[in-house]
């Protein structure tokens, strides 16, 4: 295993462990941050559309079978996938933003993110939303990853250049992927 997937599944279980045992004491008004999915929002902001779909849709499995059958299976990792990707694809639109680029990109994925997931869920009529819930959700979601964007966005985009593979476009043209 090499030491960029460690990096990135130990970034996976952190984001998980403080989503279910640490971010419920943190709710405002029932609702609470998704640090799983600003993981997938940072990693798809540092390295692009494959690995934010990769991560996402591991995380998101990790994450449907984390809740304990109270969701569907898949269904977060389908909408995680959806994210990183559709991120990924706006990074070179986004090379050098600042923090509150970052803060902004956070929240329109945290957003996306949750409305895709309860309209899925209306659909598929999970019995889990209605339209006023998805919509309280949605800027819910958008406060909160507006707020702990650029906390979890920064530091994950710097493990992600520390441990950066020679081959992806993170890493910079002509110079060796890591001297030491």
């Amino acid at each position: 295993m090499t030491p960029r997937l460690v990096m990135m599944a130990a970034v996976g279980v952190t984001a998980l462990l403080l989503q279910t045992v640490v971010m419920p004491v943190f709710s405002v008004a029932g609702w609470r941050a998704d640090l799983v999915t600003l993981t997938v929002v940072a990693f798809a902001l540092a390295d692009g559309p494959e690995t934010g779909a990769r991560y996402g849709f591991v995380a998101g499995l990790a994450s449907d079978l984390l809740s304990g059958g109270s969701s569907l299976v898949g269904l977060t990792a389908l909408v995680l996938l959806l994210v990183g990707d559709g991120v990924g694809r706006l990074r070179p639109y986004l090379a050098g933003t600042a923090l509150a680029g970052e803060a902004a990109v956070a929240a329109g994925g945290g957003a996306v993110a949750f409305a895709l997931y309860g309209v899925v869920a209306l659909l598929l009529d999970l019995r889990q939303f209605t339209g006023t819930l998805v919509v309280q959700g949605t800027v819910a979601s958008a406060v909160w990853n507006l707020v702990l964007g650029p906390v979890v966005c920064r530091p994950v985009a710097a493990l992600s250049r520390r441990f950066a593979l020679s081959d992806t476009p993170s890493a910079t043209a002509g110079s060796p992927s890591r001297p030491w």
